[in-house]
């Protein structure tokens, strides 16, 4: 049996197609992981990621909503202890008001190639990244000095709820890399799996906000 670790697709391994539907595969325990077709063509998955894996490790629970909107009525002098609804989730998500910056979202992401990992560190405001060292002292995988760029390195990335959204604005633009974009979209599906208030908002900037500013518009702004 092999399971796309995106969607969850199962395909019997025996299958003639497999092949063609699991074009990445490898071994994992006693079972077969890979990215099927559909999604590769979906995410638009580059060679160089196709080992990397993002796992969603936090998200804005009930609580942390009961907090935040708690934080955005005591500046009106109102109080509220109750879980606030979908739609002014969406609407504080929308406005990026300051008491998003309470929630956390949290990313481990597995096999990232070093030199993306270094687009995704320049990200500062609201956001910290914990990665695997590649100190000759702390590892014996590579020589630190002689290591590739694309040598692979774990992390654990953490943002609050408006950085996030302004990463994805930054980092899903057709001027970053497509490796940069690939990663950050994987981010962005397992967060609006199990947040749909975030639906629609993890997007370019172009398309958030209505237009480019970016010095060598792609042109998307237009379409």
């Amino acid at each position: 049996m092999i399971k796309c670790q995106w969607c969850g697709k199962i395909c019997e391994e025996k299958s003639a197609y497999t092949q063609a539907l699991f074009p990445f595969m490898e071994e994992k325990e006693e079972n077969k992981v890979g990215v099927c077709a559909e999604c590769m063509d979906k995410f638009m998955m580059p060679e160089t990621c196709k080992n990397v894996t993002v796992e969603l490790l936090k998200y804005p629970t009930d609580d942390d909503w009961i907090e935040i909107k708690r934080r955005a009525l005591v500046t009106v002098g109102k109080e509220s202890f109750c879980a606030p609804s979908l739609e002014w989730k969406k609407k504080i998500l929308r406005a990026r008001h300051s008491p998003l910056r309470y929630g956390l979202v949290s990313f481990f992401i597995k096999n990232l190639p070093y030199w993306v990992h270094a687009e995704l560190a320049r990200h500062h405001v609201g956001c910290e990244k914990y990665v695997k060292s590649q100190r000759n002292d702390r590892q014996k995988d590579y020589d630190r000095n002689a290591a590739r760029q694309d040598a692979p390195v774990n992390m654990i990335f953490d943002s609050n709820l408006e950085s996030i959204m302004t990463i994805a604005n930054k980092r899903l633009c057709n001027q970053a890399t497509p490796e940069a974009r690939y990663v950050v979209k994987l981010m962005c599906h397992k967060l609006e799996e199990k947040c749909p208030e975030f639906e629609g908002l993890l997007v370019p900037y172009c398309k958030y906000w209505g237009r480019c500013q970016e010095m060598k518009p792609c042109g998307q702004a237009n379409s």
